[in-house]
């Protein structure tokens, strides 16, 4: 009997490569990829003109009331309502 890893499983409770997460679920420090966006097309393009585009890497650098996060060297804060709907992944 041959036994498989699966590729999904996380190490030490951090989301694996082949996880999507929120934004406001990602952990602090950790470097991330935008996956993609969720929202009507306005909330998504006011995203991406704060650089939040699909396949920025992005990192969260502290959660409390909001999400402040870093992304392409600008840093700026999100409502944890704005950061649920900004999945991302590991980097592979």
């Amino acid at each position: 009997m041959r036994l498989r890893r699966s590729s999904k499983i996380a190490v030490s409770g951090t989301p694996g490569a082949a996880e999507a997460v929120p934004l406001l679920k990602w952990p602090r420090g950790l470097v991330g990829c935008v996956l993609r966006l969720e929202g009507n097309d306005e909330f998504k393009n006011r995203l991406r003109e704060m650089g939040l585009c699909e396949s920025a890497e992005v990192s969260v650098l502290q959660v409390n009331g909001s999400v402040l996060c870093q992304v392409q060297g600008s840093r700026f804060g999100l409502s944890r309502s704005a950061a649920e709907a900004v999945i991302i992944g590991g980097m592979a």
